[in-house]
Protein backbone atom coordinates (compact mmCIF):
# COMPACT_ATOMS: atom_id res chain seq x y z
CA UNK A 1 0.00 0.00 0.00
CA UNK A 2 1.45 3.28 -0.78
CA UNK A 3 1.53 6.38 1.30
CA UNK A 4 -1.18 8.39 -0.32
CA UNK A 5 -3.37 4.92 -0.28
CA UNK A 6 -2.66 4.30 3.70
CA UNK A 7 -3.32 8.15 4.22
CA UNK A 8 -6.64 7.93 2.27
CA UNK A 9 -7.48 4.84 4.24
CA UNK A 10 -7.13 6.04 7.38
CA UNK A 11 -9.48 9.50 6.61
CA UNK A 12 -11.93 7.00 5.51
CA UNK A 13 -12.02 5.34 8.79
CA UNK A 14 -11.85 8.65 11.01
CA UNK A 15 -14.76 9.38 8.77
CA UNK A 16 -16.45 6.08 9.93
CA UNK A 17 -15.72 6.70 13.45
CA UNK A 18 -17.74 10.08 13.13
CA UNK A 19 -20.39 9.26 11.52
CA UNK A 20 -20.89 5.83 13.80
CA UNK A 21 -20.52 7.88 17.33
CA UNK A 22 -23.41 10.28 16.01
CA UNK A 23 -25.38 6.97 15.30
CA UNK A 24 -24.58 5.81 19.13
CA UNK A 25 -25.95 9.05 20.45
CA UNK A 26 -28.90 9.00 18.26
CA UNK A 27 -29.40 5.31 19.71
CA UNK A 28 -29.07 6.89 23.36
CA UNK A 29 -31.79 9.36 22.76
CA UNK A 30 -35.30 8.50 23.67
CA UNK A 31 -36.53 11.28 20.86
CA UNK A 32 -34.41 9.68 17.98
CA UNK A 33 -35.32 6.67 15.90
CA UNK A 34 -33.58 3.28 17.82
CA UNK A 35 -32.51 2.51 13.85
CA UNK A 36 -29.82 4.43 12.24
CA UNK A 37 -30.74 3.32 8.79
CA UNK A 38 -33.94 5.24 9.18
CA UNK A 39 -32.21 8.70 9.82
CA UNK A 40 -31.90 10.71 7.47
CA UNK A 41 -28.60 11.04 5.44
CA UNK A 42 -28.18 14.35 6.83
CA UNK A 43 -28.25 13.98 10.41
CA UNK A 44 -25.18 11.39 9.80
CA UNK A 45 -23.35 13.57 7.94
CA UNK A 46 -19.98 14.49 10.56
CA UNK A 47 -21.54 17.18 13.25
CA UNK A 48 -20.23 20.79 12.67
CA UNK A 49 -17.73 21.54 15.39
CA UNK A 50 -17.25 25.11 16.36
CA UNK A 51 -14.06 26.01 15.14
CA UNK A 52 -11.35 26.49 17.79
CA UNK A 53 -7.86 28.79 17.14
CA UNK A 54 -5.17 26.78 18.68
CA UNK A 55 -1.89 28.42 19.60
CA UNK A 56 1.05 26.95 20.15
CA UNK A 57 3.94 28.84 21.13
CA UNK A 58 6.34 25.85 21.53
CA UNK A 59 5.67 24.55 17.80
CA UNK A 60 9.24 24.88 17.21
CA UNK A 61 10.57 23.10 19.89
CA UNK A 62 8.26 19.87 19.75
CA UNK A 63 8.49 19.45 15.88
CA UNK A 64 11.88 19.18 16.97
CA UNK A 65 11.48 17.01 19.39
CA UNK A 66 9.58 14.44 16.80
CA UNK A 67 12.28 14.79 14.25
CA UNK A 68 15.17 14.08 16.40
CA UNK A 69 12.63 10.93 17.95
CA UNK A 70 10.83 10.12 14.95
CA UNK A 71 12.67 6.83 14.24
CA UNK A 72 11.99 2.44 15.35
CA UNK A 73 12.68 1.65 19.05
CA UNK A 74 12.17 5.89 20.04
CA UNK A 75 8.72 6.77 18.98
CA UNK A 76 8.58 4.99 15.85
CA UNK A 77 6.42 7.98 14.22
CA UNK A 78 8.37 6.63 10.80
CA UNK A 79 5.83 3.56 10.65
CA UNK A 80 2.75 5.39 12.67
CA UNK A 81 -0.75 5.81 10.86
CA UNK A 82 -3.32 6.50 13.57
CA UNK A 83 -3.21 6.71 17.64
CA UNK A 84 -5.48 7.49 19.53
CA UNK A 85 -4.45 11.08 21.27
CA UNK A 86 -3.73 9.49 25.22
CA UNK A 87 -1.37 6.55 23.32
CA UNK A 88 0.35 9.12 21.68
CA UNK A 89 1.17 11.39 24.67
CA UNK A 90 1.78 8.64 26.85
CA UNK A 91 4.60 7.42 24.29
CA UNK A 92 6.27 10.78 24.12
CA UNK A 93 6.29 10.88 28.33
CA UNK A 94 7.45 7.50 28.26
CA UNK A 95 10.44 7.74 25.59
CA UNK A 96 11.33 11.40 27.93
CA UNK A 97 13.25 14.37 26.22
CA UNK A 98 10.58 16.75 26.39
CA UNK A 99 8.61 17.58 29.23
CA UNK A 100 5.17 18.74 27.64
CA UNK A 101 1.65 18.89 29.66
CA UNK A 102 -1.96 17.26 28.00
CA UNK A 103 -2.84 20.85 27.05
CA UNK A 104 -0.06 21.99 24.98
CA UNK A 105 0.17 18.71 22.92
CA UNK A 106 -3.53 19.24 22.51
CA UNK A 107 -2.88 22.53 21.31
CA UNK A 108 0.35 21.18 18.89
CA UNK A 109 -1.95 18.73 17.55
CA UNK A 110 -4.60 21.80 16.86
CA UNK A 111 -1.99 23.89 15.03
CA UNK A 112 -0.88 20.90 13.22
CA UNK A 113 -4.35 20.06 11.86
CA UNK A 114 -4.85 23.83 11.10
CA UNK A 115 -1.63 23.69 9.37
CA UNK A 116 -2.26 20.52 7.45
CA UNK A 117 0.95 19.79 8.73
CA UNK A 118 2.70 15.93 10.34
CA UNK A 119 -0.29 15.04 11.47
CA UNK A 120 -4.37 15.59 10.93
CA UNK A 121 -6.44 15.65 14.16
CA UNK A 122 -9.85 14.46 14.52
CA UNK A 123 -10.75 15.29 18.75
CA UNK A 124 -14.52 13.70 18.13
CA UNK A 125 -15.06 11.35 19.56
CA UNK A 126 -13.53 11.79 22.69
CA UNK A 127 -10.68 10.92 23.67
CA UNK A 128 -9.44 11.95 19.37
CA UNK A 129 -7.15 10.60 17.31
CA UNK A 130 -4.18 11.41 14.79
CA UNK A 131 -3.02 10.36 11.83
CA UNK A 132 0.48 11.02 10.69
CA UNK A 133 0.73 12.89 7.32
CA UNK A 134 3.72 13.03 4.99
CA UNK A 135 3.60 17.27 4.60
CA UNK A 136 6.05 19.01 6.83
CA UNK A 137 8.48 15.65 7.79
CA UNK A 138 12.11 15.21 7.01
CA UNK A 139 12.89 12.61 4.59
CA UNK A 140 13.19 9.39 7.33
CA UNK A 141 16.65 7.28 6.72
CA UNK A 142 16.23 4.25 5.03
CA UNK A 143 15.89 1.10 7.16
CA UNK A 144 18.90 -1.09 7.00
CA UNK A 145 17.65 -4.89 6.17
CA UNK A 146 19.59 -7.60 7.07
CA UNK A 147 20.79 -9.87 4.57
CA UNK A 148 20.94 -12.96 7.46
CA UNK A 149 18.66 -15.24 6.89
CA UNK A 150 16.00 -15.21 9.39
CA UNK A 151 15.97 -18.04 11.96
CA UNK A 152 12.98 -20.32 12.68
CA UNK A 153 10.97 -18.87 14.83
CA UNK A 154 11.43 -14.82 12.78
CA UNK A 155 10.31 -16.90 9.63
CA UNK A 156 7.72 -18.92 11.36
CA UNK A 157 6.07 -15.69 12.61
CA UNK A 158 6.37 -13.82 9.27
CA UNK A 159 4.60 -16.85 8.11
CA UNK A 160 1.65 -17.14 10.42
CA UNK A 161 1.02 -13.08 10.04
CA UNK A 162 0.66 -13.52 6.33
CA UNK A 163 -2.25 -16.10 6.58
CA UNK A 164 -6.05 -13.68 6.47
CA UNK A 165 -7.72 -15.74 8.96
CA UNK A 166 -4.94 -15.06 11.57
CA UNK A 167 -5.18 -11.29 10.41
CA UNK A 168 -8.88 -11.33 10.78
CA UNK A 169 -8.42 -12.95 14.51
CA UNK A 170 -6.12 -10.42 15.53
CA UNK A 171 -8.68 -7.42 14.07
CA UNK A 172 -11.27 -9.02 15.83
CA UNK A 173 -9.31 -9.34 19.63
CA UNK A 174 -8.06 -5.54 19.26
CA UNK A 175 -10.23 -4.04 16.49
CA UNK A 176 -8.31 -1.18 14.64
CA UNK A 177 -5.29 -0.90 16.81
CA UNK A 178 -1.78 -1.34 15.02
CA UNK A 179 -0.08 -0.88 17.87
CA UNK A 180 0.32 -4.22 21.00
CA UNK A 181 2.61 -4.89 24.00
CA UNK A 182 5.03 -7.61 23.09
CA UNK A 183 3.75 -9.25 26.47
CA UNK A 184 0.01 -8.93 25.25
CA UNK A 185 1.16 -10.14 21.99
CA UNK A 186 2.88 -13.25 23.08
CA UNK A 187 -0.28 -14.29 25.25
CA UNK A 188 -2.12 -13.58 22.40
CA UNK A 189 -0.13 -16.25 20.34
CA UNK A 190 0.17 -19.03 23.03
CA UNK A 191 -3.22 -18.78 23.36
CA UNK A 192 -3.54 -19.94 19.78
CA UNK A 193 -0.86 -21.77 19.50
CA UNK A 194 1.35 -23.03 22.72
CA UNK A 195 3.15 -25.73 21.10
CA UNK A 196 4.99 -23.14 18.30
CA UNK A 197 4.92 -20.13 21.13
CA UNK A 198 5.48 -21.68 24.72
CA UNK A 199 8.91 -19.59 25.04
CA UNK A 200 10.17 -17.00 27.13
CA UNK A 201 8.91 -12.95 26.78
CA UNK A 202 12.97 -11.78 26.36
CA UNK A 203 13.54 -13.95 23.61
CA UNK A 204 9.96 -12.97 22.04
CA UNK A 205 11.01 -9.45 21.51
CA UNK A 206 14.25 -10.78 19.86
CA UNK A 207 11.69 -13.04 17.37
CA UNK A 208 10.65 -9.09 16.90
CA UNK A 209 13.52 -7.13 16.59
CA UNK A 210 14.43 -10.08 14.07
CA UNK A 211 11.73 -9.71 11.92
CA UNK A 212 11.95 -6.47 11.82
CA UNK A 213 15.45 -6.28 10.79
CA UNK A 214 14.87 -8.65 7.65
CA UNK A 215 12.33 -6.91 6.71
CA UNK A 216 9.31 -8.33 7.78
CA UNK A 217 6.07 -6.87 5.87
CA UNK A 218 3.70 -7.80 8.88
CA UNK A 219 5.33 -6.10 12.06
CA UNK A 220 7.41 -2.79 12.73
CA UNK A 221 9.34 -1.96 15.69
CA UNK A 222 6.93 0.41 17.95
CA UNK A 223 8.14 2.28 20.85
CA UNK A 224 9.93 0.37 23.46
CA UNK A 225 7.83 -2.66 24.43
CA UNK A 226 5.44 -2.22 21.60
CA UNK A 227 4.98 -4.21 18.25
CA UNK A 228 3.54 -2.58 15.50
CA UNK A 229 1.58 -4.06 12.88
CA UNK A 230 1.71 -2.75 9.14
CA UNK A 231 -0.13 -5.51 7.34
CA UNK A 232 -3.56 -3.67 7.33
Amino acid sequence: MTISERELAVTEQLKAMRTQSIRVAMNRNPSRPADPDSVPQEELDPVEVPAVKYRCTRWAEITQYLFDNQGPGELSLDTMTMLSVPVFYRYIRNHGGIDLTPMEFRNFLGVANERKELFIWEPHPDPGVVMKIEAGWPAAPDQDIIDDEPSDLAQALDTYLSDADVQEGLCESYGERRDLEVEEFLRWLKFKDLVQWDIPLDEFQEVIYESYDTGSAYVAQGPKDIVRFIFY
